[in-house]
């Protein structure tokens, strides 16, 4: 239940996956022909608005919803995503025949009332939201698997643990964002930029760093020189000695 999105500034974007198949579940706006609701989205098409946002949600292949069950978690999915529906003009089009059951959202990026909203696009708060998803539908939580756009952290490699290149996606983005030059400013920067990692002190091999994930506890140890290779790496990008050793 990993949420997609996609951002449009006009409305007739719609049309690639509202048609002839399938019909609205749910929504906010008093329309629910695929003709008119393109038209009425228009409103929003920049620059006289903010434009829209698109969000795909999909179950696995055996699990099917009701439509209420679906308001439930097309709601959800909104709310969690910076998007009150109780402010938003929003609709879910679902019932397409595929090979699993899903639903395409369609969301204004303000208020009826014009009130501009930012939608939480952040790693963290995707991760966040897959989880919260899966609970409610009771599916298991699911694997992390980032594509990585490895600038700073270039050893990982295809067939490296999953957590290694997650670490190193987020690692790069903080350096481009941030430029942190301590271990302090460092973690501030993951924190900044909603990523899970932090980095301390290895606990039984000084002068060595190792990154933890938040949420799930796992760590990336030293096992195989892989917490060495983090250490000289963050070194070579401007990370001072002492920095190392502070909390």
């Amino acid at each position: 239940m990993r949420p997609y999105r996609a951002f449009h500034d006009r409305a007739s974007q719609i049309g690639h996956y509202v048609g002839r198949e399938g019909r609205v579940l749910t929504g906010s706006i008093p329309e629910t022909e695929p003709g008119r609701l393109m038209r009425w989205f228009e409103r929003y098409d920049h620059p006289k608005g903010l434009g829209i946002v698109h969000t795909t949600l999909s179950l696995p292949p055996d699990l099917h919803l009701s439509d209420a069950d679906w308001h439930a978690l097309t709601t959800r999915a909104l709310e969690r995503s910076g998007l009150p529906p109780d402010l938003v003009p929003w609709f879910a089009w679902g019932g397409h025949v595929s090979n699993c059951e899903h639903v395409h959202i369609v969301a204004a990026r303000q208020a009826w009332t014009g009130r501009p909203f930012e939608v939480r696009t952040s790693q963290r708060a995707t991760d966040a939201l897959a989880v919260d998803l899966a609970h409610r539908l009771g599916l298991p939580e699911p694997h992390w698997c980032v594509t990585p756009d490895l600038v700073l952290i270039s050893p990982v490699r295809k067939g490296a643990l999953e957590p290694a290149t997650c670490f190193a996606n987020d690692v790069n983005r903080a350096f481009d964002h941030h430029l942190p030059t301590t271990l302090a400013e460092l973690n501030d920067a993951l924190i900044a930029i909603d990523s899970w990692w932090s980095v301390a002190p290895s606990p039984t091999r000084p002068g060595l760093l190792v990154p933890r994930h938040g949420q799930t506890g796992e760590d990336i140890n030293d096992r195989g020189g892989k917490t060495v290779w983090i250490t000289s790496t963050l070194k070579t990008r401007g990370l001072p000695d002492k920095s190392r050793k502070s909390q």
